[in-house]
């Protein structure tokens, strides 16, 4: 676990494992399972129709309302602008929530970026980031940045490199202030398209 800060956000991190074997060819859209893509997802909640203002939010990006191993409910994905769903039948590494990490949001290169708008009262909030790479099958392949509040938290963030491999569960977590009411987390693309499995906020 390491630590670091950015314009007033602090963020830690955890990461899992050691890299994969060869995969098979990206262009197959397959990572040691079966992957599958679909439209903008149809979900009760999004943007257009928020739910109720409240402190903590779990949300599973992509897929449905999940229970943890902890018992934790993360709600059907919720409050996002734009994207699409990916998912894959593969077992998820380092983790005992695979299917938290089987079906997941992310965004074609055309205009808008990826934003989750969440309302939030005013004050401090730890915002965790799930992900695991289940497209991708080297380095390089899907890159992107990471914004909280017009703060920029990840930087060239590869999940495949930071994980280890493909398939395997990493998150990130960091501390951030909302004055405005809405917590806005934007996904931006550098190579490649983002891709983000759940986000957990916290109030401190």
């Amino acid at each position: 676990m390491g630590s670091w800060s950015s314009g007033g956000v602090i963020a830690t991190n955890n990461y899992w494992g050691a890299a994969s074997g060869p995969g098979p060819d990206p262009a197959d859209n397959v990572c040691a399972g079966t992957v599958a893509v679909t439209p903008f997802a149809t979900t009760p909640f999004n943007v257009a129709n928020p739910l109720q203002v409240q402190s903590v939010y779990r949300i599973h990006t992509g897929g449905g309302a999940y229970t943890n191993s902890a018992g934790l409910l993360f709600i059907g994905d919720s409050y996002f602008n734009t994207g699409s769903v990916v998912t894959t039948t593969a077992a998820i590494a380092n983790t005992t929530d695979g299917p938290l990490y089987q079906s997941q949001r992310t965004d074609a290169a055309a205009a808008p970026e990826l934003q989750y708008s969440i309302a939030v009262p005013q004050g401090t909030y730890t915002v965790k980031l799930f992900f695991a790479e289940i497209v991708a099958t080297g380095a390089g392949q899907r890159v992107f940045n990471v914004r909280l509040e017009n703060t920029t938290v990840l930087t060239n963030f590869d999940i495949f490199t930071a994980a280890g491999g493909a398939n395997k569960a990493i998150t990130r977590s960091f501390n951030v202030t909302v004055t405005d009411g809405t917590l806005n987390i934007t996904f931006l693309h550098v190579t490649g398209d983002p891709l983000v499995a759940a986000i957990e906020v916290l109030p401190h």
